[in-house]
């Protein structure tokens, strides 16, 4: 009886955690705050990186990731499917290059801001890269390094499942 007791306590003891940091100091991908539904979601910090939206031979627009002196981040959307179906994969993106200075920001515009929103799947006419320019954003700084990113916007002409990014981050 004893025994059951003392296991009892050390799994009580032991099983218990501390909550987890929000964000995650091992690597520059963030633990999301909030994914919706039937989906799988991630966030990525990328520093000395500069985002340009491009055109290729056919008029679709794609991005162009260099190096630069800027601060990428990217949320990405993953649709949880059926791995039999062929075709079901489901992902959107959304990308947002920010300048140093703007790391503590209130904008009620999107259009002087360089955020690209991308849906991809196979949707006739539906998927592919597009520049946003309707919403708005809020980067605050937390403390030394931590931030936190509020985006809402509106990709012109697309269905979207995100249109919503709330998101703590931290530049590595």
């Amino acid at each position: 009886m004893r025994i059951v007791g003392v296991c009892l306590v050390l799994l009580v003891f032991f099983g218990c955690k501390s909550k987890r940091a929000v964000v995650s100091e091992l690597t520059n991908k963030e633990e999301i705050m909030s994914c919706p539904e039937g989906g799988i979601c991630s966030f990525q910090v990328e520093t000395n990186k500069k985002l340009a939206l491009k055109t290729d031979q056919t008029g679709m627009l794609y991005p162009d990731i260099t190096e630069g002196q800027d601060i990428l981040l990217k949320y990405i959307y993953e649709k949880e499917t059926d791995a039999n179906i062929q075709d079901a994969s489901y992902q959107e993106a959304v990308y947002i290059n920010l300048k140093k200075e703007q790391l503590n920001l209130q904008a009620e515009s999107l259009k002087p801001f360089n955020i690209v929103f991308a849906r991809l799947c196979f949707c006739k006419g539906e998927s592919g890269y597009f520049r946003v320019k309707n919403g708005r954003i809020k980067v605050e700084t937390l403390r030394e390094n931590s931030y936190r990113l509020v985006l809402k916007f509106q990709a012109e002409g697309i269905p979207q499942v995100i249109n919503e990014i709330n998101q703590v981050f931290r530049l590595p």
